[in-house]
């Protein structure tokens, strides 16, 4: 449930009631003073009014009332934000930022996350950042002979990288389905992505492998994690699972 804005609602509700007491004053300028009893006899199921209506009213005391209405009305909305705002608890949602490149490390994480409770509604915003290398660090070719590669090559890696995101998403989807899960492959420097995502998506968890892909990988993404956990402006959680190691030396025997 969510809060409501006092000032708008007082704001809504004082003009309503403005353009009422407005609206009626127009109706007994067009209805006149026996036009005026009638109508609002109907609407008052035959109550009297016809000693209380005035129409010598003087064009000041109808401004007045318009501003006093106006103020009345802002009192009554802004009273029932108030008092509605203090009978509720506003239900603060986690946000869980997952990052990972695919690694076994990295499923790890996503096994980290499938494995523990949370609060029902909670938000996991997978990325995988991707990096154009060739497009960087290479000069274009002339004719256009190699450049139509390195472009080839950017569409393969945030390829890569959205089918990483998606296959994490699926696992998590099935193993909880109760979390929010959304996805998205980023160009740029992993540490960098991960640290301007977790702010942008107001992230109260990161949650990363410790490694990555081969031995330069693992260098890779170790300095990554560890760039995170100093610079990151809220929890971080360095997934590290030992089990991997020794069966991937099992693989090479």
């Amino acid at each position: 449930m969510q809060r409501i804005n006092i000032k708008k609602l007082g704001l809504a509700v004082g003009s309503t009631a403005a353009l009422l007491y407005l609206g009626c004053a127009l109706v007994m300028m067009i209805a006149g003073h026996d036009g005026s009893v009638k109508l609002a006899n109907s609407l008052l199921h035959g109550i009297d009014i016809s000693t209380i209506i005035r129409m010598d009213m003087p064009f000041s005391e109808g401004l007045i009332g318009i501003v006093e209405t106006f103020i009345i009305g802002w009192l009554i909305g802004a009273s029932i934000a108030a008092i509605y705002n203090i009978g509720i608890k506003e239900r603060k949602v986690m946000k869980i930022l997952l990052a990972t490149d695919g690694s076994d490390y990295s499923k790890a994480a996503v096994e980290e996350i499938a494995g523990r409770t949370f609060p029902p509604g909670t938000k996991v915003h997978i990325i995988s950042a991707f990096e154009n290398t060739a497009l960087i660090t290479s000069a274009p070719a002339p004719m256009g002979g190699l450049a139509g590669g390195y472009e080839e090559t950017s569409v393969i890696v945030k390829k890569l990288a959205e089918n990483t995101v998606k296959e994490a998403a699926e696992f998590l989807k099935r193993k909880k389905p109760e979390l929010s899960i959304s996805t998205e492959a980023i160009n740029g420097s992993p540490k960098h992505v991960i640290l301007n995502e977790a702010e942008k998506t107001g992230a109260g968890l990161i949650v990363v492998g410790s490694h990555g892909r081969g031995a330069a990988g693992r260098f890779l993404l170790g300095s990554v994690s560890q760039a995170v956990a100093l610079h990151a402006n809220c929890s971080v959680l360095i997934v590290r699972k030992q089990k991997i190691k020794s069966k991937q030396n099992e693989k090479k025997k």
